[in-house]
């Protein structure tokens, strides 16, 4: 590693995760670029996704969906989770809903530990 620049490590992991972390589980890719999205199979799925990638689009998606935002409202638990079983094995790792399913309880308080400030 680079003494000048050392964190190239974590920008990298980073920059892996920008492009991972949109991977749907079954292969489907979204880039974003400047102005633009770009929608493509990638060939890359599965397990071929990295790990990352993948915890990353349950814990982003259960999030996302679980806020509000100014441009919506958040959704019910039950309509996130039945959404989460729906992409089972399309945008989400199956292993990774039952982890996420056995520990709900888990993840609920993690999630009301940490909410959005109001504003």
């Amino acid at each position: 590693m680079n003494n000048l620049f050392p964190y190239e490590g974590f920008i990298r992991t980073a920059f892996g995760l920008g492009l991972v972390w949109l991977s749907a589980f079954n292969g489907w890719l979204l880039l974003l670029v400047p102005g633009a999205y770009l929608v493509y199979p990638a060939g890359t799925c599965g397990d071929q996704i990295h790990i990352y990638g993948r915890i990353t689009a349950v814990a982003d998606v259960f999030d996302a969906l679980g806020s509000d935002r100014v441009y919506k409202q958040a959704w019910s638990l039950e309509k996130i989770l039945k959404l989460m079983e729906q992409e089972r094995g399309k945008h989400f790792d199956p292993r990774l809903i039952d982890l996420f399913q056995s520990n709900l309880e888990r993840f609920l308080s993690i999630r009301d530990r940490y909410k959005d400030l109001p504003g």
